[in-house]
């Protein structure tokens, strides 16, 4: 059974966020129809909220992503979501660097309610994605 219109299937990479997976990935609709984006996989969860993402947007998360793991923080940025996602969006708030590690929060909301966890993420696991997305999208390094 689908819950949303979207579901993963090829996977360029996975990405460790604290609790959360993030896949970079090929997303087919129920059409089967192929489109370019990144599902999100809470720790404590089995259902993947996918994001199926035009190249603007996926530069600005790519983008987004090298600065912070580059260590330009505070910073956040917010994934929109779509009817294709029953409009969940996921906000991603990092705030400091400790013992080398990003601090901050990711929060996943789905009709108005949201789900938030404090994370701490590696600065190479940002960057890989960065990389991931880039590569997915056809696009150079930033």
């Amino acid at each position: 059974m689908r819950i949303f219109r979207y579901k993963r299937e090829e996977t360029l990479g996975a990405y460790n966020f604290g609790q959360y997976q993030i896949y970079v990935c090929m997303l087919s609709n129920t059409k089967g129809e192929l489109s370019k984006g990144i599902t999100v996989l809470p720790s404590d969860s089995i259902i993947e909220f996918p994001f199926p993402l035009s190249e603007s947007s996926a530069l600005q998360l790519s983008n987004y992503l090298s600065s912070v793991g580059g260590g330009e923080i505070p910073k956040n940025h917010k994934v929109k979501g779509s009817l294709a996602n029953l409009f969940t969006a996921a906000y991603f708030k990092f705030s400091k660097i400790k013992d080398g590690m990003l601090k901050g929060r990711i929060s996943l909301g789905l009709f108005g309610a949201t789900r938030t966890a404090w994370v701490t993420v590696n600065p190479s696991s940002m960057l890989a994605c960065s990389q991931a997305i880039n590569k997915l999208y056809g696009a150079s390094n930033a």
